[in-house]
């Protein structure tokens, strides 16, 4: 088995799919063993500021995925049992072409003067109205 298409990988056992993982995705033993014990809180603390604890989520892997080309497993974590199997199916349908994934950088306009003049003409209100595009991903399935 190659890829991220894994036939019955919900069926097997933890320590089986946790050994798929290992042979597929190269998933190295200390890896495995740091998924098993969670985050330290010395890990934590040098991660973000002001770290208070962790807190522990089912960590799962959606299979059938195909971006741009290339086959991966896509980790999630979740309490929601469905979530995971449904983002699979879904990636299943796409396939076998799968999903393309493309980004634009954003565009940032300053000029406050036009900005201001034309927000309020437009608006009936005075101030400086902001205008900053937000960046762009556009998902597409490819058929």
């Amino acid at each position: 088995m190659t890829g991220s298409q894994l036939p019955g990988f919900y069926k097997r056992g933890l320590d089986e799919r946790r050994l798929l993982l290992k042979e597929v995705a190269g998933v190295s033993d200390d890896d495995l063993k740091a998924l098993a014990e969670g985050l330290t809180l010395a890990s934590a603390n040098l991660m973000v500021e002001n770290a208070i604890g962790t807190m522990q989520v089912p960590l799962g892997v959606a299979t059938n995925f195909k971006i741009n080309g290339r086959e991966l497993l896509i980790p999630m974590a979740t309490e929601e049992a469905s979530v995971i199997a449904a983002a699979s199916y879904a990636a299943k349908l796409a396939l076998p072409a799968g999903f393309t994934a493309t980004s634009t950088r954003p565009g940032i306009s300053v000029d406050s003067g036009a900005v201001a003049s034309r927000s309020h003409s437009r608006r009936g209100r005075s101030g400086r109205r902001a205008h900053q595009s937000a960046r762009q991903i556009d998902v597409r399935m490819r058929r």
